[in-house]
This record gives C-alpha cells, sequence and structure tokens, in this order.
C-alpha cells in the first residue's frame, strides 16, 4: 500500500496493525525501493533548481540559491 501512494497511518489502520513496529517489520525495504527513490530525489533536484544536494554544501557552497 505505502508503494501504491496510500500514507502510512491510512495503510496501518487498513491492516489492522496495533503499532508501528509490527508495521514497519513487514514493510520491507529493498533495492528497488532505495532506487526509486533515489530516482524521485534526483526529478525533485532538477525540478527545483533552489535546492542544492547536500555533498555541495560540504564544498561550501549554500544550500538555497535566490531565484534568478
Amino acid at each position: 500500500m505505502v508503494r501504491a501512494g496510500v500514507p502510512e497511518r491510512i495503510a496501518l489502520s487498513i491492516t489492522g496493525h496495533r503499532s508501528r513496529i509490527i508495521f514497519d517489520r513487514y514493510n520491507i525495504v529493498n533495492e528497488d525501493d532505495i532506487r526509486q527513490g533515489l530516482l524521485k530525489m534526483q526529478a525533485h533536484l532538477e525540478q527545483d533548481k533552489r535546492v542544492v544536494p547536500l555533498f555541495a554544501a560540504n564544498l561550501g557552497q549554500s544550500t538555497v540559491q535566490e531565484k534568478a
């Protein structure tokens, strides 16, 4: 459900899990989940030019750029 876009709190209610710990136990993250997350983050960074990746901040650059 979470991968389909259902908010976690709603998925927790639908599945009947009584605690977050049990819900997390079955919400196993795999390599494809990580890959999809990185692709979404990359798309966000490309769309919003005000956001600078964290590694740029470590090089002394500002983490937020002024809009042109």
